[in-house]
């Protein structure tokens, strides 16, 4: 799941003045031979403009690695919440089928 956060719904508002940031919730399968391990990961990204780049940077990643989905739900919930209460309230939502 990826969602992708911003303070406005305009798709009229310039790149200069966007801002937004990413969450995701991804499981993730990885071992070796009979050892396998099934974790869910849950990462924030934030995007910015830069006015020396003259394009949008994405920077500040930050991730938790959980064991299971239950523990993976509530950190994504955790995340969204302290994004939507820094004012990025719109979202647009895409649900990845693996």
């Amino acid at each position: 799941m990826q969602e992708i956060f911003s303070k406005t719904a305009d798709p009229n508002v310039p790149l200069q003045e966007q801002e937004c940031f990413e969450l995701r919730l991804n499981d993730l399968i990885y071992g070796l031979g009979e050892v396998v391990r099934h974790r869910f990961l849950v990462r924030e990204a934030h995007a910015a403009w830069s006015e020396i780049d003259r394009n949008v940077i994405w920077d500040g990643y930050e991730h938790d690695e959980c064991s299971n989905l239950h523990d993976a739900e509530l950190r994504y919930e955790i995340r969204r919440d302290a994004i939507v209460d820094k004012g990025f309230i719109n979202s647009d939502i895409e649900i990845m089928m693996a």
